[in-house]
């Protein structure tokens, strides 16, 4: 779904840490061998409150698209790599 919209979703955060604002999370740098997942490249700017090595894309900062309030952002990123579950 990534690929083919172009669009990294994210919703709040629900662990330790629990938000309130719907934001994109992601780990900085090349994806670790062995990992599922994607990496990818994008123009909008993380938050700078982002814990280091985790850059966040929040709910009301400047490129981050509200697809739904509160609920489910999401920012445009071209996709660099894809690795599949085996």
């Amino acid at each position: 779904m990534i690929s083919s919209s172009g669009r990294i979703f994210g919703r709040p955060r629900g662990n330790y840490f629990a938000g309130v604002f719907a934001c994109v999370k992601a780990w900085e740098g090349p994806l670790p061998e062995g990992i599922v997942g994607i990496e990818f490249y994008t123009d909008i700017e993380p938050d700078p409150s982002s814990p280091p090595g985790w850059p966040e894309w929040s709910e009301g900062r400047a490129g981050v698209i509200v697809l739904e309030r509160n609920e489910l952002v999401a920012i445009p990123v071209v996709v660099t790599m894809r690795r599949d579950a085996e």
